[in-house]
């Protein structure tokens, strides 16, 4: 299902499906019914793939190459359950080596993050006429 040069959009909560394909024509994953859980697992290894500094959770050691190790044997049964999931839709976009190494299997300038967890804010200031912009995580 996932093509070359396809993006993915990966959203923080369940209440936003994972979004796939070109830039415009994405296609919802909703069969998939990730939950809360399942999308902040997905963000964490967004955030590793492109570098981010971001992680959602502290167990989680970066390896390299957008490869992680997850200390907690939960969460790895967690990001195994959920790389299965993704390959019953034949959608592999997660590697899984041994067990306990995890990482997205795209190229990192295809990944992208919902933007319902932004405000992006344009405004002009008063003080010398320059624009400035803000982009701030939503609570």
């Amino acid at each position: 299902m996932h093509e070359e040069g396809d993006k993915i959009t990966l959203p923080l909560r369940a209440s936003r499906p994972l979004r796939c394909g070109e830039t415009g024509k994405e296609k919802y994953l909703e069969q998939l019914n990730l939950s809360d859980e399942q999308c902040l697992l997905l963000w964490d290894l967004g955030t590793v793939a492109r570098g981010f500094k971001l992680l959602v959770y502290p167990q989680t050691e970066v390896l390299g190459y957008g490869w992680i190790w997850m200390n907690s044997p939960e969460i790895r049964k967690a990001l195994q359950r959920l790389a299965e999931l993704l390959e019953s839709i034949e959608y592999c976009i997660i590697e899984v080596y041994s067990g306990v190494y995890f990482r997205l299997a795209l190229p990192a300038n295809s990944i992208f993050f919902d933007e319902d967890n932004y405000v992006y804010d344009l405004s002009e200031q008063v003080i010398k006429g320059k624009y400035s912009n803000r982009i701030l995580k939503r609570e």
